[in-house]
């Protein structure tokens, strides 16, 4: 369920990004002081003929938080596409780098709406983080919040408020802990930047509910109108599956799929397909359901095309391709939360 629900003041997110990279960012290996003040004095790298190639990683480090900062965007993506995906066998990046890097992409990706890229740039920077060895202090820890904050705005921006509040409320924890812990950190203008997400989201989570008791009325309503009945009962559902009430999500799309049905004598047709696919999305998160979510799911996509469906065949792989990286990343989560 895509919703525009999701808006805060531009201005106001776009200050909260940078916040959050530069609290997020790694402890470099080397002093970078005089180059970040000639950076800031020249807007541009110092030469990096003859340094050492881990000398040259940590510049090019703090070129790209400039560079998010003074906003040129479309030049810290091209260096942070050079780093990343760096085949020099001599440059080893190593794995906090390269985790921040990926986050950095993904508020990009946020910024331009592009929720499936951004949510395959968190499991990017999972996977990073995952392969650092060691024990896992601030920097870990500041990246791990990071990234869920990450993944909150893009449930959200998706119209998945219940996982949203879920990642954002762990998110507020780890920056609440690093805050304490480090005051000479900016973890602290972090925390405050996550508390405005927050009301943020719970903001566009309370303004579903308003719309799920508007729907519900019309439901009432329109007893006598099988028609108005099921579009109702099929926005309520929707809304229940955005809240993360999945068992009542289940309840409304089954009501609505048996009433649309009896209309059409068993045909299945676009409405029911659409409804049949936000069905298949509920069971799937209901413990002892998810395999008959499963099965529903591969049953649709022949439907899909025989009806010509463009946008239920495009919902229906976003859907597979969305749920194998949740998959991933919750698997991620558990191992380093």
């Amino acid at each position: 369920m895509e919703t525009d629900g999701f808006q805060t003041n531009n201005s106001i997110r776009l200050k909260a990004m940078t916040t959050l990279l530069t609290s997020a960012f790694p402890t470099l290996r080397g002093d970078m002081t005089v180059a970040t003040a000639h950076i800031k004095a020249t807007s541009r790298m110092p030469a990096l003929t003859g340094l050492p190639v881990d000398v040259v990683v940590d510049i090019e480090m703090c070129y790209v938080l400039y560079l998010l900062e003074d906003r040129r965007l479309q030049q810290a993506e091209v260096l942070i596409d050079s780093l990343v995906y760096n085949d020099d066998d001599n440059v080893v990046l190593p794995p906090l780098y390269a985790s921040w890097l990926w986050l950095a992409r993904c508020s990009m990706l946020i910024e331009e709406g592009n929720t499936l890229l951004a949510l395959s740039s968190v499991e990017n920077s999972l996977h990073q983080l995952a392969a650092h060895q060691g024990k896992m202090r601030d920097d870990g820890v500041a990246l791990l919040a990071c990234s869920l904050l990450y993944l909150a705005r893009i449930h959200a921006a998706s119209g998945d408020y219940g996982r949203a509040v879920k990642e954002v409320a762990k998110s507020m924890k780890l920056y609440e802990r690093l805050a304490a812990k480090r005051e000479d950190k900016p973890y602290g203008a972090a925390l405050e930047a996550v508390v405005k997400e927050t009301s943020a989201i719970m903001s566009g989570r309370a303004r579903l509910m308003g719309q799920y008791s508007y729907y519900n009325d019309l439901a009432e309503r329109s007893a006598d109108d099988p028609n108005a009945l099921t579009d109702a009962l099929a926005h309520q559902g929707q809304i229940m599956q955005a809240v993360g009430n999945y068992r009542d999500a289940m309840r409304l799309y089954s009501r609505a799929l048996r009433n649309r049905k009896h209309l059409n004598r068993g045909a299945m047709g676009t409405c029911e397909l659409q409804l049949s696919i936000g069905l298949a999305a509920a069971l799937i998160h209901i413990t002892g359901r998810r395999e008959a979510g499963e099965r529903l799911l591969q049953s649709l996509p022949p439907l899909a095309r025989q009806l010509n469906d463009a946008d239920a065949i495009k919902a229906l792989e976003n859907m597979s391709t969305v749920g194998t990286r949740n998959n991933t990343i919750m698997i991620l989560l558990k191992s380093l939360i």
